[in-house]
C-alpha cells in the first residue's frame, strides 16, 4: 500500500518533469534573438580615443562601412618618475 502510493508520486513528478521539460524551452519564430554579423549603419558619432591615466591612450579607425578598422595602443613610459 505504501509502495503504490510512492510509486504514483514518483510517476506524477516524472509527467510534471516531462510537462516543463517540453514547454519551457519553446523556440519562436518571430523575433530573432542572435546578433547579425554586419555591423550598424555608419550614423553619428563614434568613439575614435580612449585616454587613460598617465598620459597612454588608443586611437580606433573605422572603415567606411562602419565597422573598426585598426585599434592603435600608445603606451606612455614615465622612466620610474611618477
Amino acid at each position: 500500500m505504501i509502495q503504490n502510493s510512492i510509486i504514483r508520486k514518483s510517476l506524477a513528478i516524472a509527467g510534471m518533469m516531462v510537462v516543463v521539460f517540453f514547454t519551457a524551452c519553446s523556440k519562436d519564430s518571430g523575433g530573432s534573438s542572435t546578433p547579425g554579423t554586419n555591423p550598424p549603419p555608419a550614423t553619428g558619432k563614434k568613439l575614435s580615443r580612449i585616454e587613460y591615466d598617465g598620459g597612454s591612450y588608443e586611437n580606433i579607425t573605422y572603415n567606411s562601412n562602419g565597422s573598426i578598422g585598426k585599434i592603435t595602443v600608445h603606451y606612455e613610459y614615465s622612466g620610474g618618475n611618477s
